[in-house]
């Protein structure tokens, strides 16, 4: 027994870094942990009924089992503890009848089951307290007791005729393997791509919010829009209570609505679901970063600071919303406080799209037109979808005379932001440095319809107006 110290010493002390780094690295805290020590019981006992269950009976597998709701006060749920203490003071009760193989081999079940019973916080409970893969190690001890079980069947069959038990075996046999070979089957069919399982897994338990999410996310990188916004709905409707699905259905419009013609009253729906998550859990990140993200893309800068700053109290080394903030620094004025911001992302993270925007725009403000458009270059290069950079990079072509890409990079911000009246106004002034004055008129005209307070594109229009007019009376007296 003392040769056995070490390795129960070493086990142990690695068993309780794995509890440390669960809850205070990966983040197994919060609302979603707090059982009491009695609802921990219960669950426990549970938890090794649904293990020992799923080995004798392997049907309707899922990925993300329903997460159930504990609560001591109900009566039905001590049955679960109760019953297994139960087995285990039968087992102990006739261990000289059965021996002390039965024993042994439950309590070694339950004692490698131990640490996902309950009792220390992992983050999967978040989604789920069970899985199957919990129960891989301790599954050996209770197939072991099933097949010696098996095996004394077989040896009570000796006192049929050899003929008939031979006949029981080969039935009893033949009906295990066809029985586990078609659960084999039909189970593999989920496992065969993300979006198999994942759908697999939801039609078993629609509540599984994790599914939806990562097969949301799963469609919106296959730019399979419409499919994502459908699930993200799903879960919205199956688990409303669930802080993750207002994110997801937020995350889904955002990302659908930045891939083309980006609509404003999506970004504005949205934010309600980005707000809606962190009325339900206030430091979701992922969400603070979203919201944050959604109201620069209105030029809310002001509220986007806030939510930034939010963030990165939770996680101060986020270099996303480091480099968000900064830029929305910029935008609001606050230059001195986003440079040194830059400089860090830029150390840690060269190719950071949103900070190459964001000190880009500060080289523009500081008249190094050059550089700017070098760091708008660079940062297109990162995620062409930036709009926002493809206005400035326009407004420092502009700056520089060069009227013709300045073109094409307006052109491609009014298509994919048809109501922004500043970009379809500049557009219809390097129209008319390019002396193509239908084009200006009709891009001011834009303009006006988009914002009809927008007394620059007025002047414009009617200087441009004039110019025409003034040019198509000299063709004519000539």
């Amino acid at each position: 027994v003392l040769r056995m110290v070490p390795f129960f010493a070493i086990g142990i002390s690695l068993g309780l870094l794995t509890v440390w780094l669960e809850k205070h690295h990966v983040g197994a805290q919060g609302a979603e942990w707090s059982l009491s020590i009695i609802e921990r019981g219960l669950l426990a006992g549970r938890i090794v009924w649904f293990y020992a269950g799923k080995l004798v009976w392997p049907a309707e597998l899922i990925f993300f089992y329903p997460r159930w709701a504990m609560d001591d006060r109900q009566i039905w749920q001590y049955l679960f503890p109760i019953s297994a203490l139960a087995v285990l003071v039968a087992l102990w009760s006739v261990r000289s009848v059965i021996g002390r193989g039965p024993l042994a081999a439950v309590l070694i079940f339950v004692g490698v089951l131990f640490p996902a019973l309950g009792f220390f916080d992992v983050y999967p409970f978040r989604y789920s307290y069970v899985a199957d893969h919990f129960q891989y190690h301790a599954s050996i001890a209770l197939i072991a007791l099933l097949a010696a079980i098996v095996y004394q069947i077989v040896t009570s069959l000796r006192t049929l005729p050899q003929r008939q038990a031979v006949v029981v075996l080969w039935m009893v046999a033949s009906i295990s393997v066809v029985f586990l070979s078609t659960l084999t089957f039909r189970h593999s069919r989920a496992y065969h791509g993300l979006e198999s399982i994942y759908r697999d897994t939801l039609a078993k338990n629609p509540a599984a919010w994790g599914a939806t999410s990562n097969l949301t996310d799963h469609f919106l990188a296959l730019k399979r829009y419409d499919e994502a916004i459908a699930v993200a709905e799903e879960g919205l409707a199956a688990s409303p209570e669930i802080a993750s699905t207002h994110n997801t259905m937020g995350a889904a419009l955002l990302t659908t609505t930045l891939s083309g013609v980006i609509d404003l009253p999506t970004v504005e729906k949205s934010i309600g679901y980005f707000r809606a998550t962190l009325q339900i859990e206030p430091n979701y990140q992922e969400a603070l970063f979203n919201l944050a993200t959604a109201l620069s893309l209105l030029n809310r800068h002001d509220e986007a600071i806030v939510h930034y700053r939010s963030l990165l109290e939770v996680i101060p080394s986020d270099i996303d919303a480091q480099a968000g903030l900064a830029k929305s620094l910029i935008v609001t004025g606050q230059m001195d406080q986003a440079i040194p911001m830059l400089n860090s992302v830029l150390t840690n993270k060269p190719d950071d799209p949103t900070a190459l925007h964001g000190m880009g725009l500060v080289k523009a403000q500081q008249g190094a037109t050059d550089q700017a458009i070098e760091l708008f270059r660079a940062a297109l290069l990162g995620d062409e979808r930036l709009i926002g950079v493809r206005y400035d990079l326009a407004g420092a072509l502009v700056a520089k005379g060069e009227m013709t890409e300045a073109r094409d990079q307006y052109l491609a911000v009014v298509k994919n932001q048809p109501w922004n009246a500043r970009a379809l106004n500049n557009l219809g002034i390097v129209y008319m440095n390019l002396d193509e004055k239908d084009r200006a008129i009709q891009q001011f005209s834009h303009a006006i319809a988009q914002d009809p307070s927008y007394q620059q594109a007025q002047d414009n229009l009617q200087r441009a107006q004039q110019l025409l007019s003034d040019s198509e009376r000299k063709i004519q007296d000539q």
